[in-house]
């Protein structure tokens, strides 16, 4: 997969200064490249996302060098993406191969059959009953997993993997726009022009993203929100990706379309995603110290998701307080077989949530948001947790941003007998604990929490990483509260930035912040 994304990066760019300059030296040198990828012995068909991408790649190539390229170079190329992209992906749609991706509902979806679609779309003059085959059999099967972005634009498998699924859906839509000069309606499914909206929010301030499951909080820009941007008329997304971008490349220059609107645009302060079950709040979409809280109920059963109902990030100040571990080695032994719940950072206990009896959530359980508020001073959402814990029939959790500038998180639950409740939070910073009061210091900040319920509760801390080889964090801690042999509880806790105190706001039951949601 690192050899089909380098040949991306290196086709797009070779090509693109080609077309811009005319220096035929750009051209020559990408042609070097087709030529020493079409002598490979095959593009792994087993993983087929490494064939998919290197058909993409080869397809771009071949297109914007065409008329540099000599008839032999042509048709090596031609024929490599026939032999190694084209037919493999033909074999699986007419049932000569295995490939469960074929009726994908994940990110495996965009990436394998937009990448077919596009190298059908190259070889189409040459080979126009091969390319329509593929290109309809690539577009049957990718409606299945359209119906993801519905009905808010989120991606259930986390931000990263969001950004994948929709790099090809854009890279796919592109091509048969100037290709063909539509698009088939595919970027018309409920929620893609939405989708947008979704890489904001999930996001803080300080380009840290919510990355829950198996996804790394690198924020930085994504390049088809320059292409959202264009197409659904919602300039917020090029404005997004303009603040956030690191080093750009050709996409950017291909999407890039001047802004009227200067400044930061009238945006919401908060979202709640229905499809995906999060909620993302936070005090300033300018100010980098601002508070920033992403909450999410969800989905344990989705592709490469945690047992992680409940779980919460929080930033302010710049930095990082309440953290998701991320993704382990996907190369660990079953890490998504019959092992995969076994590994610390898929766990339960590694996550921003409640562990009962020291068991993980059930791998099957969903988590819906059952209310969610939007407003100046009290912003909030609250899950229901009871298809989390066997134990536990009635379980809610709820996190509201107080003031801009305060995180409660309140938890209620009512258990048929007896249960040993833990209540934790992951993080890496520094942590001084004084019975039911926590100090948490990192980089030169400052960070507080208190129990405000049981009055009796108190903070403890202990080392979180696992033993090797499975990924360490360094510094990494879960800043805990245990709470033994209860059939019912509510658990409130108060998190705030700085070294001041902060006023403890009235507890109310749940059940209220329900009545009063949007």
């Amino acid at each position: 997969l690192g050899r089909s994304r380098e040949a991306v990066y290196r086709l797009y760019q070779l090509g693109l200064a080609y077309r811009v300059s005319g220096d035929e030296a750009y051209a020559a040198r990408a042609e070097e490249e087709m030529l020493a990828i079409a002598e490979f012995e095959d593009w792994n068909p087993s993983h087929f996302l490494d064939t998919a991408e290197m058909t993409h790649a080869m397809a771009v190539g071949y297109d914007w060098t065409h008329d540099y390229l000599s008839e032999a170079s042509r048709a090596a190329i031609r024929g490599a993406i026939i032999e190694h992209g084209l037919t493999p992906g033909l074999d699986a749609y007419e049932g000569r191969a295995s490939a469960w991706w074929v009726w994908a509902e994940n990110n495996w979806s965009q990436v394998c059959h937009g990448g077919l679609m596009i190298g059908a779309l190259a070889v189409a003059d040459d080979e126009p009953e091969l390319a329509e085959t593929i290109l309809k059999e690539g577009r049957r099967r990718l409606h299945v997993a359209m119906d993801g972005f519905a009905p808010c634009g989120g991606w259930v498998e986390g931000p990263g993997y969001w950004g994948y699924a929709t790099r090809y859906l854009v890279y796919l839509l592109a091509a048969l726009e100037s290709a063909l000069g539509t698009d088939f309606a595919i970027g018309a499914f409920e929620g893609v022009d939405r989708a947008g909206h979704f890489r904001m929010h999930v996001a803080s301030q300080a380009d840290r993203t919510f990355n829950w499951g198996n996804n790394s909080p690198g924020g930085g820009g994504a390049a088809q929100l320059y292409w959202f941007a264009q197409r659904f008329g919602e300039p917020a997304f090029a404005w997004f990706h303009e603040d956030r971008m690191g080093r750009p490349d050709a996409r950017d220059l291909l999407w890039y379309e001047p802004r009227d609107q200067a400044g930061t645009p009238e945006l919401a302060l908060d979202a709640y995603f229905e499809g995906v079950e999060a909620a993302f709040f936070r005090g300033s979409w300018e100010d980098p110290d601002a508070l920033y809280a992403g909450f999410k109920g969800g989905f344990n059963h989705e592709n490469h998701n945690h047992l992680d109902l409940g779980n919460f990030v929080i930033d302010a100040l710049g930095v990082r307080w309440a953290m998701d571990l991320g993704p382990d080695d996907y190369n660990l032994p079953g890490y998504f077989g019959a092992q995969r719940w076994e590994y610390f950072r898929l766990r339960t206990e590694s996550h921003n949530t409640l562990l009962i009896n020291g068991e993980n959530q059930s791998p099957s359980a969903e988590a819906p948001i059952v209310a969610f508020r939007s407003g100046g001073d009290l912003a909030y959402a609250v899950a229901d947790l009871a298809e989390a814990y066997e134990e536990v029939p009635e379980m809610r959790r709820g996190l509201a941003l107080i003031d801009r500038n305060k995180v409660l998180v309140q938890d209620e639950f009512e258990a048929a007998e007896s249960v040993e409740a833990e209540w934790g939070m992951m993080t890496d910073a520094d942590v001084r604990i004084d019975g039911g009061h926590a100090i948490l210091e990192k980089d030169g900040e400052t960070f507080q929490a208190r129990i405000l319920e049981p009055a009796d509760a108190v903070f403890t801390v202990e080392d979180a990483n696992p033993d090797p080889p499975e990924r360490q964090h360094e510094n990494a801690q879960r800043l805990m509260i245990r709470i033994g042999g209860v059939d019912n509880a509510r658990i409130a806790v108060l998190l705030w930035p700085g070294e001041g105190g902060a006023d403890a706001p009235e507890l109310r039951p749940l059940e209220d912040w329900i009545a009063g949601a949007d």
